[in-house]
């Protein structure tokens, strides 16, 4: 070492000492906020626009053409048809009266499975089924009203039933709340029939005794008298049963053929 403390013996004239290194901790943070804030809002961005949402079965609704195809935003995708041969469980919305021969409309009671597995979800429970109740077909003595199954309404579209008939929970075909058989209107009918043939056979017995032309007037109009009277009774005798189902009554459609369906849910 010499004298001047800028130079040493060995190494020559003595520098200045080295800068401390500082981290520059402040951009760096500023950074990570920047790159953090970029990540979440693409997140976001992508959930809003679906793309991290896993698809919801039940929610699907599905549009198939005639190459089995279905249709859902703007997305196609191969569907499978499964078959259903069950008998579809149901209530009916609707009251009926077989004084009017109408339509009707029935709720599917619970969820309905496919026969195969079990597992396939195919008519969704509040299903609806439109129906039709055949009163012209009634005649004296029918205590049951008959009932048919037309159309199922699922969220795909509307599936022709064939005309499947109802029965209620025991398997009985028809449905029945109330029956009136109108005993009173025949009874009163033939009463007046009654009277009317035989106001004809006392006219003509009394014609015949008197044999003038005062009978044969009053036995012409006896007679006619009897014919209007059996034209129009007649009908009387024959009324048709009023048969009345309430709104509320289960009931069960049994498919007379095999339904292909679309897959609906999986469980």
């Amino acid at each position: 070492m010499t004298g001047d403390p800028h130079l040493d013996s060995l190494y020559g004239p003595i520098g200045p000492p080295p800068r401390a290194v500082r981290v520059r901790v402040l951009p760096w943070l500023l950074g990570i906020v920047i790159l953090g804030g970029c990540l979440v809002g693409t997140y976001y961005w992508a959930r809003k626009a679906g793309w991290l949402t896993p698809v919801d079965r039940m929610k699907q609704s599905w549009d198939t053409g005639n190459n089995g195809i279905g249709i859902k935003n703007r997305i196609a995708y191969p569907v499978e048809p499964t078959s259903l041969t069950t008998s579809l469980p149901c209530v009916a919305e609707s009251a009926m009266n077989s004084d009017i021969q109408s339509h009707f409309t029935a709720k599917v009671r619970n969820n309905i499975y496919d026969t195969a597995t079990g597992r396939r979800l195919l008519v969704p429970q509040g299903t609806y089924i439109l129906g039709e109740y055949q009163s012209a077909s009634l005649v004296f003595g029918n205590e049951r009203l008959p009932s048919m199954a037309l159309t199922l309404a699922l969220p795909s579209g509307s599936v022709d039933l064939g005309h499947a008939p109802v029965m209620n929970q025991e398997g009985i075909a028809g449905l029945v709340s109330r029956v009136n058989q109108h005993w009173r209107r025949n009874l009163g009918a033939v009463l007046i029939m009654g009277v009317l043939r035989g106001g004809q056979q006392a006219v003509m017995s009394e014609m015949v005794a008197s044999g003038g032309g005062t009978g044969a007037m009053a036995s012409g109009i006896a007679s006619t008298t009897s014919q209007f009277g059996q034209q129009k009774l007649g009908r009387a005798i024959d009324t048709r049963p009023t048969i009345e189902v309430d709104a509320g009554t289960l009931c069960q459609v049994l498919l007379t053929k095999p339904l292909h369906l679309p897959v609906v849910a999986q469980r």
